[in-house]
């Protein structure tokens, strides 16, 4: 009788230390740090350990509380697996331990590791830096909306998305391919991709890249598949292939570089 009395406690208490606790930060979001990460899961449906599994299974509203730092390029820092997940980066950064108060360019050779993974449509990520990724900053499925982002020194491409998507006030820069990605019907406004070693912009049939910066890629500065996209009010200039290569020009373009006669884009 006695042994019984105490097994039944026992019990409960290991299944209380088993489970992740979801913490939440302000407005209901739940909180992913450093600490619960690496050595107990975030909240229940993540284990121990990168990448942090997001299944939504704890509400769609999801914050960093402190840097993400990740041991290799190998390694993926989140893993989104539920639809319609908003994700806010909270002013910190997901980066390889080798970028770690690093001075100077610290990509790595390509690798698996995304800082945002997100197979499902409609992610919506703002607010952070993501920096020395072995395989893409971020890279999600259609519907995706990127807002206040800088994504750098990825071994690969910046940013991947899938189709209907938007990029809007984000720096993707020093990456070792393309700056950003979209599929179709996409929008890439007021962001600034440089100095990536492929092409600035790659966008999908009707799309369109407005006020944007693209300077210094390696590659073409925009391109587009076909006459079915646009673009305006863009600065294109000083990058290694040609300024823009399909699209058609809306206007208020500047394009300045080898290839380009003047300063009126094609």
């Amino acid at each position: 009788m006695t042994g019984g009395t105490r097994t039944g406690p026992l019990i409960a208490a290991a299944i209380l230390v088993a489970v992740a606790p979801t913490v939440r930060a302000g407005g209901g979001a739940a909180e992913i740090s450093q600490d619960c990460a690496v050595r107990t899961g975030c909240f229940p449906g993540d284990a121990a350990g990168f990448p942090v599994t997001i299944d939504g299974s704890s509400g769609l509203s999801y914050r960093l509380t402190t840097d993400l730092v990740l041991p290799d390029a190998g390694t993926t820092a989140i893993d989104v697996t539920s639809p319609d997940v908003h994700l806010d980066l909270g002013g910190f950064k997901i980066l390889t331990s080798a970028c770690l108060g690093a001075t100077a360019l610290c990509r790595p050779s390509p690798d698996q590791g995304v800082g945002v993974r997100a197979t499902p449509l409609g992610l919506h990520l703002r607010n952070g830096d993501i920096v020395g990724m072995g395989l893409a900053g971020v890279l999600a499925g259609g519907q995706a909306r990127l807002e206040g982002l800088r994504v750098s020194q990825s071994a690969q491409a910046g940013i991947t998305l899938g189709g209907a998507s938007v990029v809007r006030n984000t720096a993707s820069f020093s990456n070792g391919g393309a700056g950003i990605v979209t599929g179709s019907a996409s929008i890439v406004a007021a962001s600034s991709i440089v100095s990536n070693l492929g092409n600035g912009v790659s966008a999908g049939d009707g799309s369109m890249v407005i006020e944007c910066t693209v300077r210094n890629n390696g590659n073409v500065g925009l391109i587009f598949p076909s006459p079915a996209s646009g673009y305006s009010e863009n600065t294109i200039t000083n990058n290694g292939g040609q300024a823009v290569s399909g699209g058609t020009n809306l206007g208020n373009n500047l394009c300045v570089g080898p290839g380009v006669g003047s300063a009126a884009c094609p």
